[in-house]
């Protein structure tokens, strides 16, 4: 029993290339298969597939052997749903809309409703209309309604996004809550970094194909090593002092240092000499990002 890709394909009239090409892809219960690559990869076309929404070309995509093209209400039942940007009716109130989509679904206790709207912080926005809520909230207002029915697979659309940093440590539990409990999750993203810390494997797509599935122990055996440092006010002169370390990058609060064996102690040391004051010193692993990189830069 699975989610599967076989062989689905799709073009989007006038293009002449394909947002999908022979995808075969296969998300299994209690695992997180995350979904990367540019904007334009396919990702989002994949997942509007298989939420039954947008037909393939060709190929097709099965629920627990149930064919979403013959059996679009079986496989429904398994599916939960949270697109990148809100669908909901703009006047709806937050609560009458979530009491609509349980009656359509049917079997979802009126109880679930509030311990949903708890659980994601929205229970003082109930009766706020939809066309009221930030995109953070619109986000919650989705991974609610994702959850009515406790699929046993939930399509995540960049589902990060717009969420302030409390929303992010949650949905990361909740992510990882859902897989402890067996169900199967497909999740694009554009933050690697972040899918890096709780994906069971990854799928690299570029331009409607999928180069690669990335199991656990190859997003990280190869670590590079990254040392971000927070200096502030830092400057172009700063970067040159960082040079003789490897390659540096100017970024919001000091600087990133990225090579072999980058020396911490060092890059202190020639900081604090050159007369800038070093706040903080962290090793950071970005393999998720080289692998990615590599894949792209090959098929480029």
């Amino acid at each position: 029993m699975a989610l599967e890709f076989q062989n689905v394909s799709k073009r989007f009239w006038p293009n002449r290339t394909p947002a999908l090409r022979d995808l075969t892809l296969k998300v299994e219960p209690g695992e997180v298969l995350g979904l990367v690559g540019r904007n334009g990869a396919g990702k989002t076309t994949a997942i509007r597939i298989a939420a039954g929404v947008s037909l393939p070309g060709s190929g097709n995509v099965q629920v627990d052997g149930h064919p979403l093209d013959r059996e679009k209400v079986a496989a429904s039942r398994l599916l939960g749903w949270v697109p990148e940007e809100s669908v909901h009716e703009e006047s709806a109130k937050v609560e009458p809309l979530l009491r609509y989509y349980a009656a359509i679904v049917g079997d979802v206790e009126p109880a679930r409703i509030g311990e949903l709207l708890e659980t994601w912080g929205l229970t003082q926005f109930r009766r706020r209309r939809v066309r009221t809520l930030s995109l953070g909230m619109r986000r919650r207002l989705s991974l609610i309604a994702s959850e009515l029915t406790q699929p046993k697979y939930l399509l995540l659309d960049e589902v990060f996004n717009g969420l302030d940093p409390e929303a992010v440590v949650t949905v990361r539990a909740w992510v990882r809550e859902r897989r402890a409990a067996g169900c199967g999750l497909l999740l694009s993203s554009h933050n690697l970094r972040e899918l890096a810390k709780f994906a069971d494997r990854v799928a690299v797509l570029h331009e409607g194909r999928l180069l690669k599935v990335l199991d656990r122990a190859e997003l990280h055996e190869r670590p590079s090593r990254v040392v971000r440092v927070q200096v502030p006010g830092f400057d172009e002169a700063g970067l040159r002092v960082l040079e003789r370390f490897g390659t540096p990058e100017l970024v919001p609060g000091g600087a990133l240092v990225r090579g072999e064996g980058v020396d911490a102690g060092g890059i202190a040391a020639a900081l604090v000499h050159a007369g800038y004051v070093v706040q903080g010193l962290t090793r950071e692993d970005d393999g998720l990002e080289e692998l990615y990189l590599e894949l792209v830069r090959g098929a480029t």
